[in-house]
Parts: structure tokens; sequence; C-alpha cells
């Protein structure tokens, strides 16, 4: 049975821009996480240990990105998609993060990124080299 884990609107501060003021106050963002996983285990047996533990998994997030330093929305969110897929249980995430504050006549600016596991773990050929994979 596949299912999804919502995280909505995960709060942090954080390092984060380009610009000079950016890069010395910590500024708002909010991250959102859809995490597809198989629940069937967990469904079955009542037990935390065999579900995708989201209270540790926002908290993992949140340490992560208050912790961190980036210039742009990917960079960080590449790496928060890296903790999520250290969950062997997930399938495919989608990841949506923004600066509430970023732009003043907008409500918000932000990027959303979609990956599966497939995605995480595909090596990439270098230099136009055929691999037998590729």
């Amino acid at each position: 049975m596949l299912g999804e884990i919502i995280i909505d609107e995960l709060q942090v501060t954080t390092i984060i821009g380009c610009m000079e003021s950016e890069r010395t106050t910590k500024q708002p963002l909010t991250v959102s996480l859809a995490i597809q996983y198989n629940m069937q285990e967990a469904a079955e047996t009542d037990n935390i240990d065999k579900a995708l533990n989201y209270a540790q998994l926002s908290e993992e997030i949140k340490t992560y990105v208050e912790t961190s330093q980036h210039y742009i929305l990917e960079s960080l969110a590449k790496e928060i998609l890296t903790i999520v897929f250290q969950y062997p249980q997930t399938i495919k995430t989608s990841l949506f993060i923004y600066k509430p504050d970023a732009i003043s006549y907008t409500k918000r600016v932000g990027v959303k990124i979609t990956q599966t596991k497939q995605e995480s773990i595909q090596p990439k050929s270098q230099n136009n080299l055929k691999l037998s994979w590729d």
C-alpha cells in the first residue's frame, strides 16, 4: 500500500541568498514535503519503527537548514532531498521551499522539486563516455 507523509509548512530560518544583506541575517523559509513510501507494514503492525518517522525527519531537516548556509534555494533543496532519501522507505518526494519575504509584491518565491529514488542514486556518465547501464 503506497501512501504519502505530508510535512506542510515547516518553518525555519537560515542564511540564504546572494545579496550581501542576506549573508549576515537569517531569514524565514517555509518547507513543505510530500513523501511517498510503502506503508503496508506500518499499517498492518501499528509500529512506528516500520513507518517513516515524520517527527524525526522534520527535526533533521530543521536542524540542517538552520545550521547551513546556501546562496540559492535549489542548492538547499538538493540537500534536503538527500536527507529524505536517507530513509530507505522513501520512493518519491515532492519538495516546495520558499522565501515568504523575498519580493515585497509577491506572496512568496520558491522552488518545487520532485525526485524519485531511482533519480537520487542513478550514476551519471562523464564526458559522453557510454557505460553499460547508460
